[in-house]
């Protein structure tokens, strides 16, 4: 099988917006968070995606955070640490597809245009 080969991507993520739910004891516990995904190569081209994250009410950490102390990479160390390499990967993988997408030329052809059509 072959691949195509892109330029080495930086891959950041970026908290894009958080929704809490007010749990008894846990106010303002985070219920997810979208996070917009991008791998930009070094001319500035980049590929970029948005997803979202749940997090499960049903198992809060003992060392629970309140929502005024939280910072960005809190959230994306817990969004790292929770997922797996498989999901990591995959996101990864569906960055570069967006990068392939945004940054190859395209061609679009009408049916008579078709090489079996152009005799």
């Amino acid at each position: 099988m072959n691949t195509i080969e892109i330029p080495e991507l930086t891959i950041t993520k970026t908290v894009t917006e958080v929704q809490t739910i007010d749990l008894p004891d846990y106010p303002n516990f985070i219920k997810w968070a979208s996070i917009l995904v991008r791998g930009e190569d070094s001319e500035g081209k980049y590929g970029e995606l948005n997803t979202v994250y749940s997090f499960d009410i049903f198992n809060i950490e003992a060392e629970f955070i309140p929502f005024e102390n939280l910072t960005e990479e809190i959230i994306l160390s817990w969004i790292n640490s929770r997922s797996s390499t498989q999901v990591l990967d995959r996101l990864e993988t569906q960055v570069k597809s967006r990068y392939i997408e945004r940054n190859f030329p395209k061609g679009s052809y009408m049916v008579s245009d078709l090489p079996w059509n152009l005799t």
